[in-house]
């Protein structure tokens, strides 16, 4: 493959939370840079327009190979629940000297991010994006470096920001199957515990161990509910945007 002609910035979330910060940043680089932001495929629906389609590495080899073809001025990563590839080019990167950049999403697991099983540092960006005051004092507690942090504000929050303006001065329409509801509704909020913590008693994830739950146990329970209770009901589930459909 011929390298892309630079100047391009290279992108690298494999989180919803972190495709979520990243696409803005992407968006408003686009006019001057070429934009290449590597997710995984289930998170591509996040946003349309940037490519090309590259695999995701999973080794600082890989990684090379990615900055050898893109040539990236910088690379730009999200702050993941197990950051394989973002580690990988992180640490290829800095070899190159080319700079490097994270962005948290969350307000918790800050030096997780970065941290091998012992908890040492596995990698460090040489800036990493805060959100607010309290997240880089946070960042800062749990032994991530001063100098590598700066608050710059959250653009997946922004964004959000941004669309309840446009709700709220011109309201979209209620969806059809919304406004023909008449049973009672029940919305279930879902995640990935399973997949992190273990799906049973015994069980470990990358996360930590079986939490005592997970989506499948709470969704299972809540089948069970619905069947004693009889009747109209509708159950709503909002998956989390990494999460594959489930099998019932």
């Amino acid at each position: 493959m011929p390298p892309i002609q630079p100047p391009n910035l290279l992108f690298c979330a494999t989180d919803a939370g972190g495709v979520r910060n990243l696409v803005p940043v992407a968006r408003l680089a686009a006019p001057r840079f070429r934009p290449v932001v590597l997710v995984p495929p289930t998170l591509k629906p996040l946003f349309p327009e940037f490519g090309p389609e590259l695999p995701l590495p999973d080794s600082v080899e890989s990684a090379n190979i990615l900055l050898d073809t893109l040539l990236p001025q910088a690379v730009v990563c999200g702050t993941a629940r197990y950051p394989t590839a973002e580690a990988s080019l992180t640490k290829a990167a800095r070899q190159r000297g080319i700079p490097t950049f994270a962005i948290f999403d969350e307000w918790y697991r800050y030096r997780a991010h970065f941290a091998d099983a012992n908890g040492g540092f596995r990698y460090l960006p040489d800036r990493i994006c805060c959100q607010d005051a309290l997240a880089l004092q946070e960042a800062q507690a749990e032994g991530i470096p001063a100098d590598r942090l700066r608050i710059t504000g959250s653009p997946a929050l922004a964004e959000l920001a941004k669309a309840a303006a446009r709700f709220r001065d011109t309201p979209p329409p209620r969806p059809d199957p919304l406004s023909q509801l008449q049973a009672p509704t029940l919305l279930f909020l879902s995640e990935t515990h399973a997949a992190d913590f273990g799906e049973a008693p015994g069980s470990c994830g990358p996360l930590g161990p079986w939490l005592g739950y997970s989506e499948i146990t709470v969704r299972n329970h809540l089948a069970e509910c619905a069947a004693r209770i009889g009747g109209n009901l509708t159950i709503i589930e909002k998956l989390h945007p990494g999460h594959a459909p489930p099998h019932l």
